[in-house]
């Protein structure tokens, strides 16, 4: 699970994309699902068809929030959904979790199981974003 986290953060192409979702489709975990919600969500950046842009979004959004509707408390489920509302353009009208996300997170990150390791991702992550 490590290894897919930190992967998560390194896709920054399409062939990376692909791969991380021909890697790690059939893991069975469950707390790899809201990363490749967001893979799925990432492949409208890589396509040039308007139709497949907005199902590629659609589908990787219900994936997301299907999951964290059955794990309310999970971090990681809303981690990956404040880093894609915060980076999405605001015409898509998906924003609205951002403040609630980054409080739960912040307030929760200290007493999870995650690792230091990544704990320390998701802080640097957020400061970034706050920066930005």
């Amino acid at each position: 699970m490590n290894t897919l986290r930190m992967s998560y953060h390194e896709v920054n192409s399409k062939l990376e994309l692909k791969e991380f979702i021909k890697t790690y489709q059939n893991i069975e975990c469950s707390y790899s699902l809201p990363y490749l919600a967001s893979a799925h969500m990432q492949q409208a950046e890589f396509t040039m068809m308007p139709h497949l842009k907005l199902k590629y979004f659609k589908e990787g959004k219900l994936e997301l929030e299907s999951y964290i509707e059955e794990y309310p408390n999970d971090i990681e489920g809303r981690y990956v959904r404040f880093l894609i509302q915060s980076n999405l353009p605001s015409f898509l009208g998906y924003s609205e979790n951002i403040s609630s996300d980054k409080e739960f997170i912040m307030r929760n990150l200290n007493s999870s199981t995650l690792s230091e390791e990544y704990k320390e991702v998701i802080r640097d992550t957020i400061n970034k974003i706050d920066k930005e």
